[in-house]
Order: C-alpha cells, then sequence, then structure tokens
C-alpha cells in the first residue's frame, strides 16, 4: 500500500491536510468507549475485526496520528443530574452506526508501527528509532515517522 494526501474542508479558517500513512488490523472485536462531558455519560461501540486507515492529520497545530474505527453502538448512558435531582435517559441508539476515532501522536503512531504487528506502515513511509536518556540519565527510544520526501514528524 503507498500512502495517499488529501486536502480537508477547512475547520476555524485553517485547512488540514490528511495523509494515508497506514492501517491497523483489527482481528479481535473490542469495545471502544465514547466519554462526553460528564465523567457518567458514554456510549460504548463495538469494534468489529477489520482493516482501518491510519491517517496523519496535519494543521497549523499538532500532527496527530487518527484511526478511524466505524462499529456498532452496543451502549449508552446519559444521566441527569441538573437541580438535585437524577434522571436516566433511555437508549436511543443502540444497533446504530457510529464512528470512534482513537487520536496519537505521531511519535506514538511510529512506536505502534515499530512493535506492533497489527500496524503496517505505507511502502513509502519509514519509521526511524533513536536512543536518548531523560535529564536524570534514564534511557529511553524516541520514535519518528518519515515521509516519501523526509519529513519527521515526531
Amino acid at each position: 500500500m503507498l500512502s495517499s494526501t488529501r486536502l480537508c474542508d477547512p475547520v476555524n479558517g485553517y485547512r488540514a491536510r490528511q495523509t494515508v500513512v497506514g492501517v491497523v488490523r483489527v482481528t479481535t472485536p473490542f469495545t471502544r468507549r465514547l466519554t462526553y462531558e460528564t465523567a457518567s455519560w458514554y456510549t460504548d461501540v463495538e469494534i468489529p475485526a477489520g482493516n482501518y486507515e491510519i491517517v496523519l492529520h496535519e494543521t497549523s497545530g499538532p500532527t496527530w496520528a487518527l484511526v478511524r474505527y466505524r462499529g456498532e453502538i452496543t451502549d449508552e448512558h446519559f444521566v441527569n443530574r441538573l437541580f438535585g435531582s437524577t434522571s436516566i435517559a433511555e437508549p436511543r441508539h443502540i444497533g446504530e452506526q457510529a464512528a470512534a476515532t482513537a487520536q496519537l501522536y505521531a511519535y506514538d503512531a511510529a512506536r505502534y508501527f515499530f512493535i506492533d504487528p497489527a500496524w503496517e506502515l505505507a511502502e513509502d513511509w519509514s519509521i526511524e528509532s533513536e536512543e536518548r536518556s531523560y535529564q536524570d540519565g534514564r534511557p529511553y527510544t524516541a520514535y519518528s515517522l518519515i515521509s516519501p520526501d523526509g519529513k519527521r514528524y515526531r
């Protein structure tokens, strides 16, 4: 697989560039919990086995690696605790399709490409690892994604 790039519609006046840099192969279905404004609100999405694109999302701020999963809503929980009362809204969207996006820093995505065989990097991209140390001398490994034109994403 070779990478592909596209420009996105402007968000808050800024254009974003998205590049598909690989895929993650999910072999065992799993549940991803989407949380909202309060700790008690959530939606559970069952992610089926399959291949999901890994997209490098570049804006004027940090560059994110996004994994866009699609699945079916299996549970949702919304509690209203306003004005000293509690009410639970009945689940309304169970069985519907939903997106569940995982958002990682580019260096985290590079680390997953390096250590996890389920993450497959596009043929025209590469990974660089570098041994470094913290200020107190403890060692760690830093990872970077390298684009076909040589740009490093850390």
